[in-house]
């Protein structure tokens, strides 16, 4: 099986992103054929992005806040991480 990703473009200029995934079909000869499957995977790369500016600009204002700011990344709290003002008072 391969599969990867790669950018085509459009009839009107306009890239597209696409994930494929090609697997050989298979009997007792040998490869007899080929399962080529595409995905246009643009709304995922424009919600990746978004989520990426908005993490970026959560950070920032967590950066700014005047009071130190815990946040816990996994259910049971062991990875905890702060902003600047909680680093500072552990210091």
């Amino acid at each position: 099986q391969v599969q990867g990703e790669e950018s085509f473009v459009r009839k009107d200029g306009t890239i597209c992103p696409i994930s494929y995934s090609a697997s050989p079909i298979k009997d007792q000869r040998g490869v007899t054929g080929t399962i080529i499957e595409v995905r246009d995977v643009s709304a995922e790369k424009r919600m990746i992005e978004t989520l990426r500016r908005r993490s970026e600009e959560l950070e920032t204002i967590l950066d700014v806040v005047p009071v130190p700011v815990w946040i816990a990344t996994d259910a049971r709290c062991q990875t905890v991480h702060g902003n600047r003002t909680a680093s500072e008072l552990l210091r």
